[in-house]
């Protein structure tokens, strides 16, 4: 295939993008997103809300804040709930041995954690491993924050 219809075809594809440009496009595109994470949540976050329903805890899943969604948030003690999956994460890697869609994420983490305490929420993130092999100690640490 030639150079130019490479070229040709990845334009193309860049129009299919839908990137949003205006802060309306924006805030449609997000609450979109989570919409769809709302109907799809991972096999980690699907067991967090069967805890936190375990624990008769009020929540709400993929709150909106800003331009970032958040897992879980109980609102009676403002407190977000983050599930970080072990791979997309990087759970046990230094940040140099991770690839570029970890490091993504790792970034993503840190900006959402500077917006929700700067906000005045407070926030818990539990790996995904921990919410499989020790739910007992996710109870607790939720448990701490609630009482």
């Amino acid at each position: 295939m030639s150079k130019s219809k490479i070229n040709w075809l990845l334009k193309q594809e860049k129009k299919k993008l839908k990137v949003p440009k205006t802060p309306t496009q924006k805030k449609n595109y997000i609450e979109k997103q989570a919409k769809k994470m709302y109907w799809n949540p991972t096999g980690p976050e699907i067991r967090l809300g069967e805890i936190l329903d375990e624990l008769k805890i009020y929540y709400f899943s993929q709150k909106i804040i800003q331009d970032k969604i958040f897992d879980y948030y109980i609102p009676k003690v403002n407190l977000i709930i983050e599930v970080d999956g072990d791979y997309w994460h990087g759970f046990g890697k230094e940040y140099n041995e991770l690839n570029e869609i970890q490091k993504r994420s790792v970034r993503n983490d840190k900006d959402k954690d500077i917006l929700a305490k700067g906000l005045g929420y407070d926030i818990l993130r539990f790996w995904e491993h921990d919410i499989f092999d020790n739910p007992d100690f996710i109870k607790s640490e939720i448990l701490k924050k609630i009482n």
